[in-house]
């Protein structure tokens, strides 16, 4: 028995004990069944790849349907409207065509921001737009409304929006932040410097090429306009380089340079006595310094003696002096042995109110051993106060 739609011969004959009959021809039409076809995904958005319309039969899974769009077979990529028409060539069922539009839209897309906190560095500073999927043309980015990414510090309003052929995506805000840039200062060490000189010029730079600026911390020693430095008395100068910044820089850290100011024609000469408290006992001593004609060295003989320290200098690095006061230092040997450091200061202070102050120290695996001083936990230039430093015997002169 036939199931498929299509002419079928059929002959029927009789096979009986008792009759006989001639053979019935005839023929068997089975019709194609009635079937339906439906579209569907007819709004679709871009995406690159090609866009197929869904044809869907009545019965369930039909065998040969054919789509064809604008009269072609291949599925459409671009945006546009594509008329569609889907037919059934199926042995057993027939059904009419199904039309439609494919209207391919274009494809949603995204916009992300970065690079929004960005540091001065005098060119433009734009912002980075990425977009989804990647790579897409036509992404313009304004600041404050400007398309001129900006330079200067400051907060800006950043929109960044897209004109594509094939895509639209919602416009992407931001601020951007640009920062002041941090800058330091260079500014070498001053050599020790001879009064005789008067007057020299500072140069120090910062790293944003802005001026620098100076201030001298002791006035009474050196004064300073613009850069260059007068040089006033005997003593150590301590000049000050700022830089305070712009609209674009933070300030500099401040940079101080600390430089003695010695004077050629500085002497300090004498021999005398004190009373040492350690080890106790009465300490002699005889100094000599002064600068030879032409020579940046002084010259002179120091020694000095208490108890079982005998010191002797060797060599003189500095003297220089400030009104009735002297100081120089330089190395010694201590009990017949080098190695020693030294530094001397002597006070004219008159008819029994001289001073003298001598500190001998020497190095041990990178620490200093002090050896003796008879004003001990002060600094190396303070004022000499204590009585250990007072003269009892002998005098001191000193000229500046």
């Amino acid at each position: 028995m036939p199931s498929g739609a299509g002419s079928y011969a059929v002959v029927a004959a009789l096979t009986n004990a008792n009759y006989a009959a001639s053979n019935a021809t005839g023929t068997l039409v089975i019709n194609k069944a009635a079937a339906t076809i439906a579209l569907s995904n007819l709004t679709q958005g871009y995406d690159g790849l090609p866009k197929p319309a869904t044809a869907t039969t009545s019965p369930e899974g039909l065998s040969g349907v054919s789509i064809t769009y604008n009269g072609s077979a291949t599925a459409p990529t671009n945006l546009g409207s594509y008329a569609v028409v889907a037919s059934l060539a199926n042995p057993n069922y027939v059904a009419s065509n199904a039309t439609g539009t494919l209207v391919i839209s274009k494809g949603t897309a995204a916009i992300t921001l970065s690079n929004l906190t960005q540091t001065y560095d005098g060119s433009p500073n734009p912002v980075t737009a990425t977009t989804s999927p990647e790579g897409l043309s036509g992404v313009s980015i304004t600041y404050n409304g400007s398309a001129t990414a900006p330079t200067s510090v400051g907060s800006y309003a950043v929109v960044a929006s897209l004109a594509n052929p094939n895509y639209v995506a919602p416009t992407a805000t931001g601020t951007l932040v640009i920062m002041k840039v941090n800058q330091t200062i260079t500014f070498a060490q001053p050599a020790d410097i001879s009064k005789a000189l008067t007057t020299f010029t500072l140069s120090a730079t910062a790293t944003s090429g802005l001026a620098v600026t100076y201030t001298s911390l002791t006035t009474t020693v050196c004064t300073v306009s613009g850069s260059k430095v007068s040089l006033k008395l005997g003593g150590y100068c301590t000049i000050r380089a700022s830089q305070a910044g712009t609209a674009n820089y933070n300030p500099a850290p401040i940079v101080d340079r600390t430089f003695l100011i010695w004077n050629p024609t500085a002497n300090v000469s004498g021999t005398g006595t004190f009373t040492s408290t350690s080890p106790a006992g009465t300490a002699n001593f005889t100094v000599s310094a002064k600068y030879l004609t032409g020579a940046t060295v002084p010259s002179g003989t120091t020694t000095f003696s208490v108890g079982t320290l005998s010191f002797s200098s060797t060599s003189y690095e500095r003297l220089y002096g400030s009104g009735t006061t002297g100081l120089y230092w330089g190395t010694g040997t201590l009990n017949g042995v080098a190695g020693y450091s030294f530094r001397v200061t002597a006070v004219d202070g008159g008819r029994s109110t001289d001073r003298f102050r001598i500190k001998i120290w020497h190095d041990v695996s990178g620490m200093t051993v002090i050896d003796y001083d008879n004003q001990p936990g002060t600094p190396d230039d303070a004022t000499l106060t204590v009585s250990s430093t007072l003269l009892t015997g002998g005098s001191l002169t000193i000229k500046n």
